[in-house]
């Protein structure tokens, strides 16, 4: 069955358009699928679709602004739209239509946020995000294969944290450690770069060592405790309380 046009409408919100004395509204990215003009004919299928675009259009409206930002992934479309409870056909409807005129895409949504990850964060993390958007498992594979994680960030990171350090040396790679696993690097890349650093502790022991001295902190075991709370080994620092704050002033 074909139906025709009888009016076309310009709206604030797009254009309204009668077919059998009846209104749809018609949002701009359907006017630009259909290019309707009057008496044009309109197939079944394109009715179909212009009701259902028409029936959702403030529902739909939101979502616009996100696929074109490519901030969408086709999973996230579909989850979206069962919350407004739309039915599996009615959201057939308006995906396949998206992803035929690609607006909805989800190896452009993969190349987008594969440049936000790699400036700071690394594989795991890329693969979780992916995996929470629901994209295809071939999808996540040949993405991860392309993706290329930013050693030059990891080793600025890890140069700031050790300028900023308060702590023995053993538990500031622990810290630098978890915070960049928690960033989705791999573990085999943090120690690459973790292992370069320098492990030995004397020097900024000594500072601690002493700073708590000068705080007038007379009780010898409440100095073994902080500075264990820093990382130390109790070793170095019972071998320092021996020495005598003499050795280093």
């Amino acid at each position: 069955m074909t139906y025709i046009i009888d009016k076309i409408t310009k709206k604030n919100n797009g254009f309204e358009i009668v077919i059998q004395n009846q209104s749809f509204l018609v949002d701009s990215f359907l006017y630009s699928v259909l290019l309707p003009y009057v008496h044009k004919k309109i197939e079944d299928k394109q009715f179909e679709i212009i009701q259902v675009f028409s029936k959702y259009a403030f529902i739909i409206q939101p979502l616009y602004l996100k696929m074109n930002k490519k901030e969408l992934s086709i999973y996230d479309v579909k989850k979206y739209l069962q919350k407004k409870d739309l039915n599996n056909q009615e959201i057939d409807q308006i995906i396949k239509l998206w992803i035929d005129e690609e607006c909805l895409n989800d190896q452009q949504f993969i190349q987008y946020h594969c440049k936000e990850y790699e400036k700071n964060k690394g594989k795991d993390a890329f693969k979780a995000f992916l995996n929470r958007h629901g994209i295809h498992p071939l999808l996540i594979e040949q993405a991860l294969e392309q993706f290329q994680e930013n050693e030059t960030w990891i080793q600025n990171y890890i140069q700031k944290q050790i300028s900023k350090n308060q702590h023995s040396a053993k538990y500031l790679k622990y810290k630098i450690e978890q915070n960049l696993l928690q960033k989705g690097f791999s573990y085999a890349l943090i120690e690459k770069y973790l292992n370069t650093m320098d492990a030995d502790d004397s020097e900024q022991l000594k500072k601690d060592y002493l700073k708590l001295k000068l705080k007038n902190e007379k009780n010898p075991y409440k100095i073994i405790s902080k500075l264990i709370q820093k990382g130390y080994n109790v070793d170095d620092i019972k071998k320092i309380m021996k020495d005598g704050e003499d050795a280093y002033e």
